[in-house]
């Protein structure tokens, strides 16, 4: 089982390249964006194993840096993270040989045996 925190390897990555900046839209989860309203991803995942309060000390996802509340939805293999205001952004996925979810980069799939290197080609 690999926990794929897409936030650290995707700015590790786009360090490592010639690449200023990633189009967050080029990932998608079962054809949707990374980043969506609470109701659809409660209408397409259903009721969360648990919602709470992921509480961190800096960053775009902090109450004490952005001044208000963020939440988690955490379903086992992913975790949404946001509020209703800015929306909720997938911040991470469980990749496994068993996970029935469709994950895309600009259109190529990627599972629990994309390696970086792979992933390093995408980006060309």
């Amino acid at each position: 089982m690999i926990i794929f925190p897409l936030l650290l390897i995707v700015s590790n990555l786009c360090a490592q390249t010639d690449y200023e900046t990633m189009d967050g839209s080029a990932f998608r989860i079962d054809g949707q964006s990374f980043t969506l309203k609470k109701e659809v991803i409660l209408r397409k995942y259903g009721k969360p194993i648990r919602i709470f309060e992921p509480k961190y000390e800096c960053g775009f996802l902090s109450e004490d840096e952005q001044g208000m509340k963020f939440f988690s939805l955490d379903y086992g293999d992913l975790k949404f993270t946001g509020n209703n205001k800015e929306g909720y952004l997938l911040e991470e996925i469980v990749f496994k040989p068993a996970l029935k979810r469709n994950i895309t980069f600009r259109n190529t799939p990627l599972s629990h045996q994309t390696t970086i290197p792979d992933f390093e080609s995408m980006l060309v």
